[in-house]
């Protein structure tokens, strides 16, 4: 992710389809590409910038919690 830590894919697309996201969906939310989502998603390119990151959780409605344990590996927010 940034600085680093590496962003939990996983768990990221498991809150994607638990709450009807596609990649086409979430990335059209955030305001970028679909491709530049997916090679985000997939650490081929940058990583998401903090305020993609907030942008994530805030169309996923994501918990802090669960932001944290996405883009920063369980770190306390």
């Amino acid at each position: 992710m940034m600085g680093g830590e590496e962003m939990d894919d996983m768990l990221l697309r498991k809150m994607m389809r638990k709450r009807g996201y596609t990649q086409e969906k979430l990335a059209a939310a955030i305001g970028v590409d679909r491709s530049t989502l997916n090679r985000k998603m997939n650490d081929e390119t940058r990583c998401f910038s903090m305020d993609e990151v907030f942008a994530i959780g805030r169309a996923l409605k994501l918990t802090r919690s669960e932001l944290s344990a996405v883009f920063f590996c369980g770190y306390s927010m």
